[in-house]
């Protein structure tokens, strides 16, 4: 049996975008993830007086920085306008990330919803004969489970994106503050995300398999219900029950084999996301020379 190629996930993602209004509220939740990921730059730059006016060190790099978006004179050199500054970014960024979340969780229901009722009315409308062929628990399965997880996937994806913007808002941060540090974190996260490309291709396979697991004890279940009085009759529990056991068994070797996967992959990121920070940290102090005002801030960054 020939296997249909695979199809680009942005290819997946923008189809799931049926209508104008999706489409519409999609640009809404990017636009609210950039003013996040801008606040989170902001905040980066504000670090840096502040951690100044504190140790007593030259910040004169972030209270620069810092005058672009307030030119009163003097705002940004005391520290009770720093921290009066402080609140003000964290209480916008907390409404705009309700915001986000509230337009994002809209945005997935639309998706899960306009999903199952297209699959539906696609089914409603599909040929007689057609239909005998297939088994009804796959519809069940792909009106239930496989939609669900598409919703998951729009929740993922927008996940994704939103740290993406984060990262790009606080890459510019770090290149006006430190353009050797920022560069040199650049740098090592491309190299640790290069060694980490096989256990991300693992985990992919890993977790079709456990799709196809699920579907398997979904459809032995929905199945082995619909013919339960045929079971009884036959004498065949013990078959059905064993069945059932193999397919299970089969779901949780898939399931501890993915998060085996997944954890290892976690715990490579952040090995080498150490090995990487104490690499630019050794740099920045030994021979880039970088004021402990600036190197602060872009060291609690880069441990996010």
């Amino acid at each position: 049996m020939s296997v249909a190629p695979a199809i680009p996930p942005r290819r997946v993602y923008l189809a799931l975008l049926s209508s104008a209004a999706q489409k519409r509220r999609m640009i809404l939740v990017l636009v609210l993830m950039a003013a996040v990921s801008a606040s989170e730059g902001i905040g980066l730059v504000l670090a840096v007086p502040l951690v100044a006016a504190l140790t007593g060190e030259n910040g004169s790099k972030g209270s620069s920085l810092l005058s672009r978006f307030f030119p009163s004179s003097g705002l940004v050199n005391s520290l009770g306008s720093l921290l009066t500054i402080f609140v003000v970014l964290v209480a916008l960024r907390a409404i705009l990330m309700l915001a986000r979340t509230q337009v994002g969780e809209k945005l997935q229901i639309d998706v899960v919803d306009g999903l199952r009722s297209r699959a539906w009315q696609a089914l409603l409308a599909a040929d007689w004969k057609m239909l005998a062929r297939q088994h009804r628990s796959d519809h069940a399965s792909l009106l239930i489970s496989d939609i669900t997880r598409a919703g998951y996937a729009v929740q993922q994806a927008l996940a994704a994106a939103a740290a993406m913007l984060t990262l790009v808002a606080l890459g510019l941060a770090g290149l006006a503050l430190s353009p050797r540090a920022a560069l040199g974190a650049l740098l090592a996260g491309v190299v640790v995300l290069a060694a980490f490309a096989p256990l991300r291709r693992l985990a992919r396979m890993l977790g079709q398999d456990l799709g196809q697991a699920y579907a398997t004890v979904h459809g032995s279940l929905s199945e082995g219900l619909s013919a339960l009085r045929e079971i009884k009759s036959l004498g065949s529990e013990a078959r059905a029950a064993v069945l059932l056991d193999q397919g299970i068994a089969r779901l949780r070797i898939a399931q501890l084999s993915f998060t085996r996967a997944q954890s290892m992959g976690q715990a490579a990121l952040q090995v080498g996301g150490a090995l990487a920070l104490a690499l630019l940290i050794w740099l920045a102090v030994a021979r880039w020379t970088i004021p402990a005002a600036v190197l602060l801030p872009l060291i609690a960054v880069f441990i996010r």
